[in-house]
């Protein structure tokens, strides 16, 4: 849900609740002010109806005259029934409902009204020292259902209103912070060169003065990152291929002690892998800058994978370890054979390197549907850390990629990742303390 929908939700929420309570403080204050004002109106009549019966001058036209024909009254002494109002006699009202100050709703149907709505009657019970007993009715004016009614229209209205032009304001106020978002999202694919426009000078575009500054230093930094690592990848390759031939040709020399050529061999082996890292990194930085582009060529991925383990079984034995493999025939794939191959090549390669001995290496190669084939590797070893995942997935050079071995440590990763996003390959890694799971997903062709 976006964060407009949210505050928009959040709003109507508040405004339903608020409403509401507002209308029902004043829908009741309302009732209350209209019963207290037709209780004194009735207390009123109640008296004066009682000083003509005190005077004997109580007769049905004084007292309709008094009363109109709306009141409902009924006039008992000493449970004689001295007067009844033609209302009170159209409209019986329950004897046990009848009580001082209350208001009683009376259906239609009940009487000979031709109206389609509810009578509603405000009682009021005088009991004199005398034995007399009034009871006197007023039918309230059906204005409270009334305003009821216009009260909920006017609510849907103004809420529908209010609830429209705030959810379009809160879309106004937040669209410095979808293009920010959307950025940032661009950003995290390394395209530096993208900036934010500053439209405003509120907050929002302080803010996005200082996120085009730190797009600035992060484009130079990158830059100058990657200048560097190309420049030192070419500039180290001559002064070890030179040292690499000095060590070799010491090596076949006959005057050269036993002793001193095996020191020499482990410096020739040091300086191959330090050659394969440079090749790593060389390889790394021009898929990164997009200056390789892939030959999209229809190949069989199961010989690919055949090839691989023919050659992965005989490496894993000689280390005392278990290669197995699940290759299912003729699954056909299109991409750069040797960029995919390399990339297959460095994941076997590191599980075979970070699994014990005795331990096992399983390659899979199926289709999970008519459309889609996945090659999973699984290893028994220490497992991928999170911080190496994330360091192989961000768009920035880690410090601890220039570490020896480095696949382990984040360049040989990133080579993987960066070969399989140049192909647009989606892919999985699981890890735990017992193995790694690595997932590749590849579209039948």
């Amino acid at each position: 849900m976006k964060i407009s929908s949210k505050i928009s939700f959040f709003y109507l929420s508040s405004t339903i609740l608020l409403t509401l309570f507002l209308s029902i403080y004043l829908y009741s204050s309302y009732e209350k002010d209209l019963e207290n004002m037709l209780d004194e109106h009735l207390t009123e009549d109640s008296e004066q109806i009682k000083f003509l019966l005190d005077n004997n001058i109580y007769s049905s036209t004084s007292l309709k005259r008094i009363l109109f024909e709306e009141y409902w009254l009924k006039i008992t002494k000493n449970d004689t029934l001295l007067y009844v109002s033609d209302i009170a006699n159209s409209i019986a009202i329950p004897p046990e409902k009848i009580a001082d100050r209350t208001t009683l709703t009376v259906k239609t149907n009940q009487i000979n009204f031709t109206a389609d709505y509810d009578v509603i009657f405000r009682l009021h019970v005088k009991h004199y020292d005398d034995g007399t007993t009034i009871i006197l009715g007023i039918s309230m004016d059906n204005s409270i259902k009334q305003n009821q009614k216009k009260l909920a229209t006017i609510f849907i209205i103004t809420l529908i209103i209010i609830s429209a032009l705030f959810y379009y304001l809160v879309n106004f106020l937040l669209k410095p912070l979808v293009s920010i978002s959307l950025t940032l999202r661009r950003l995290s694919q390394e395209k530096f060169s993208l900036g934010l426009v500053q439209e405003s000078n509120d907050e929002i575009g302080f803010l996005i003065e200082s996120i085009n500054l730190t797009f600035e230093k992060l484009r130079n930094h990158f830059t100058y990152q990657k200048d560097f690592l190309s420049i030192m990848s070419h500039e180290l390759k001559t002064p070890l291929s030179v040292i690499k031939n000095h060590i070799e040709n010491a090596i076949e020399r006959e005057d050269i002690p036993l002793v001193m050529k095996e020191k020499f061999s482990n410096d020739l082996e040091q300086i191959s892998k330090l050659n394969q890292f440079i090749h790593r990194l060389m390889l790394l930085t021009r898929l990164e800058d997009k200056t390789i582009i892939p030959k999209s060529i229809r190949f069989n991925l199961s010989e690919l994978a055949h090839e691989l383990c023919q050659f992965f079984t005989d490496l894993a034995e000689s280390q005392n370890k278990v290669f197995t493999s699940e290759i299912s025939n003729q699954i056909f794939i299109v991409g750069d054979k040797g960029l995919i191959y390399r990339a297959i090549f460095n994941i076997v390669d590191n599980a075979i390197k970070y699994t014990p001995e005795e331990k096992e290496i399983h390659l899979i190669l199926k289709c999970i549907d008519p459309k889609t084939a996945i090659l999973q590797i699984r290893d028994q070893g220490e497992g991928i850390s999170e911080e190496v995942i994330m360091t192989a997935e961000s768009s920035m050079f880690s410090k601890s990629i220039y570490d020896q071995d480095g696949i382990k440590n984040g360049i040989g990763m990133r080579l993987i990742i960066a070969i399989l996003n140049l192909h647009t390959l989606k892919y999985k890694i699981q890890s735990t303390q017992n193995g790694s799971i690595f997932t590749i997903f590849f579209k039948i062709a």
